[in-house]
């Protein structure tokens, strides 16, 4: 049972949210262009600004990753210049542990830097990213390691898909059995929830404890053929789903 349990929990979960970022690829820095230039802006939390935060310049496209490009530190009111940038296009991130970006917003800054040309004000309005916790455990065992931490999440809706590659094994349960708690105050009671089939809200900053997800040996399997057509022919875009039936 224990190694069918190890294999069990190597499952990889797999966090639906609404909004998906999408960056255009636009023309990079030239690589002989003087680097005159510079970038600066202030990174803060609820109007405070955020010291010891790094901040970097990446090309759109990511074309080379072992290419080292300018950055810096915010200083103890948040600010940072960058400077000695290339005229080109960049994209500014930031670096921040337990930090997201406020209001959903994008987690960088697109910017198109001339040569010589100081761009101001590329700032960062930052809150304290969610925190999820939980285990893995079979029907019969709880496993020691099937701890899990899913860290930095923006506030929003939240869907848990898990996936794993077990054979013979299928997804008994979501549950989440502990409460929330945000930064300095005191968790809240604990109530019972099916996961499986609600979305599970994350307010900035909380962190939400107790979701067990729950796995158990004897998935059945199912095998059948679909007629073809008169023309002997089956639609080149063909599902099979397996809907639970109602109970009765």
């Amino acid at each position: 049972m224990r190694s069918s349990i190890h294999r069990v929990t190597a499952t990889i979960i797999t966090i639906i949210v609404g909004a998906v970022f999408i960056h255009a690829q636009t023309p990079v820095a030239a690589k002989n262009a003087k680097a005159s230039g510079s970038v600066s802006g202030r990174i803060t939390t609820k109007g405070k600004g955020l010291a010891g935060i790094a901040v970097a310049l990446r090309y759109p496209n990511r074309s080379s990753p072992f290419e080292t490009l300018p950055r810096e530190v915010t200083d103890q009111d948040g600010n940072y210049k960058i400077n000695n940038v290339a005229a080109g296009s960049y994209e500014v991130e930031f670096g921040a542990i337990a930090y997201v970006m406020a209001d959903n917003a994008a987690s960088s800054h697109s910017v198109v830097v001339g040569d010589g040309e100081n761009i101001e004000n590329i700032n960062f309005s930052l809150v304290r990213g969610g925190v999820i916790t939980g285990k893995i455990t079979d029907a019969d065992v709880r496993d020691k390691d099937g701890a899990f931490s899913i860290r930095n999440l923006r506030q929003g809706q939240y869907s848990f898909i898990p996936q794993f590659f077990a054979r013979y094994w299928y997804l008994k349960s979501m549950t989440l059995t502990g409460g929330t708690q945000q930064p300095g105050a005191r968790p809240s009671a604990p109530a019972l929830k099916d996961v499986s089939a609600n979305w599970t809200v994350l307010k900035s900053g909380e962190r939400l404890t107790g979701l067990t997800i729950t796995l158990s040996e004897g998935a059945a399997s199912i095998r059948g053929e679909i007629p073809k057509a008169a023309d002997g022919r089956l639609p080149s875009d063909l599902h099979v789903y397996l809907v639970p039936a109602e109970r009765e």
